[in-house]
């Protein structure tokens, strides 16, 4: 047969059902039902933020809303189908995240075989982290995005030791979704080729298969960008990544000189006259680690939004996609022009963000906006909270995520030093889990500035794991 039998899928069924793993399991769930309890006493609402708004909108009209994916809104749309609650959002992101989790943790303990204390303490620190507990009840995309990402990285393992017919099907159907809900992912079908092109030294027809990761991101790109056109008659797939590509750029313009008529494009042109009539304190790490350039109406980004827009007669979203086009010009120019200068301004100091520890929010009340009210039969203006407590962990965090990068990087050392040794299929999952994590983080210091505890949430599994892995097999000797 052209794919192998899945004959480890009732031996992993069996494990499953042996008496140490159902104790666990039985363990796990009650774990859930106590956090999932003590949310809903205490966040008895979600928290929201601007962008919430535009996700609700675009489940409520089924209309993309030219700022982010359209993703996330099926997902508001799929949880409003079973009911009209706001609380529905939460319990729905919960379970995906429950199920995400169980597949991960499990999958990751059967192939490494991890022993009971590093398998207790991975999964502790997994299941209670106070940032993924946030997310969960959070109107935002990062928690569906996390358990995509999760389920991902799951079904790449299993196709790796076992490429199996429904295991390839699922994991092509969590690539569509998890491109679709943050744009982040679009180098996850890049990845999915590399482990077909492995399997093909065995069998020429993965060469085949491993084309579909990248038939699923050309689709999503022109569908998006057709859906586009036809909604705003902007010829564009995400203008945010042109408003986010030139607010990484401009931390460059204190440091250069760099005269309009130097710059050979009309509309970057223009775009630099503007710019540079601000003072260089505009373009300081702090403003633009902020994204002020992006959202505050007196900086550059603004200005330039509010000529074109006049210039255009285009409504206000019109606009801000046709001037994310331009700045995405914009700003690959500076880039391509001054790469020291900003890898040294934007690139450097972005890397070092990675290690800051960014506080949980203090949620203290819920205001739902009027479209909330009609979408989700809201009959209240506000709500406080009596009790909230995640924020109370800020300190922990503080010391545990600095903490958790020695341990990952000495890990790492400790790892080839040493020389520990896998069994041959370990050390494909732990190369592909590896290069995974450095690609997701290569790929987040370029985008965008991490200036939040949400950002790195999709590695964490990933970063708490290897040193789980090495603990392991230290004690395996």
């Amino acid at each position: 047969m052209f794919f192998k039998k899945f004959h480890s899928s009732d031996s992993f069924i069996s494990y499953l059902t042996e008496k140490n793993q159902k104790l666990e399991l039985l363990a796990m769930i009650a774990l859930y039902i106590l956090v999932f309890v003590s949310i809903q006493i205490t966040y008895p609402y979600p928290a929201v933020t601007a962008d919430t708004g535009n996700y609700i909108l675009s489940a409520k009209t089924s209309i993309i809303n030219g700022y982010r994916p359209m993703g996330y809104s099926w997902f508001i749309q799929l949880f409003h189908l079973f009911s009209e609650n706001i609380k529905a959002i939460f319990i729905g992101q919960f379970i995906i995240n429950c199920i995400a989790q169980l597949s991960f943790i499990f999958s990751v303990k059967y192939f490494f075989q991890l022993k009971n204390i590093p398998f207790y303490l991975f999964s502790l620190l997994f299941v209670l982290s106070p940032s993924i507990i946030f997310c969960t009840n959070y109107i935002m995309s990062d928690s569906i995005f996390n358990s995509l990402t999760l389920l991902y990285l799951t079904t790449a393992i299993w196709i790796i030791k076992h490429p199996n017919l429904v295991n390839i099907i699922f994991h092509f159907i969590v690539l569509y979704l998890t491109i679709n809900v943050r744009y982040a992912a679009l180098f996850y079908p890049i990845l999915s080729i590399v482990i077909f092109i492995l399997h093909s030294k065995k069998n020429k027809l993965f060469i085949a298969i491993a084309l579909v990761p990248l038939l699923i991101g050309t689709i999503i790109y022109f569908d998006t960008k057709s859906t586009i056109k036809k909604t705003y008659d902007i010829e564009q797939f995400s203008a945010f990544g042109g408003w986010a590509l030139a607010n990484n750029a401009v931390s460059i313009i204190p440091h250069i000189y760099l005269e309009p008529e130097e710059i050979e494009n009309e509309d970057s042109r223009l775009i630099h006259k503007i710019i540079t009539r601000f003072p260089d304190s505009t373009y300081s790490h702090k403003h633009i680690n902020a994204t002020d350039f992006m959202w505050k109406k007196n900086f550059p980004g603004k200005k330039v939004l509010y000529h074109i827009q006049r210039e255009s007669k285009l409504r206000y979203t019109q606009a801000w996609m046709l001037t994310g086009n331009k700045f995405k010009n914009y700003g690959s120019f500076l880039i391509k022009n001054y790469p020291i200068e900003y890898f040294k301004y934007y690139i450097f100091p972005n890397c070092k963000q990675l290690f800051y520890s960014y506080k949980v929010p203090n949620v203290k009340k819920y205001v739902p906006s009027n479209l909330s009210k009609g979408y989700f039969n809201l009959q209240f203006d506000r709500y406080d909270y009596k009790y909230s407590f995640l924020h109370k962990l800020n300190p922990v965090r503080k010391i545990f995520i600095p903490l958790l990068w020695i341990l990952f990087f000495c890990s790492i050392i400790v790892l080839f030093k040493k020389k520990l040794i896998f069994k041959n299929e370990q050390t494909l999952l732990f190369l592909f889990l590896l290069i995974f994590f450095l690609t997701y983080v290569g790929f987040s210091i370029i985008a965008h500035p991490i200036n939040n505890f949400r950002y790195l949430i999709p590695i964490y599994c990933i970063q708490l794991l290897i040193p789980i892995i090495v603990l392991n097999k230290t004690l395996r000797k």
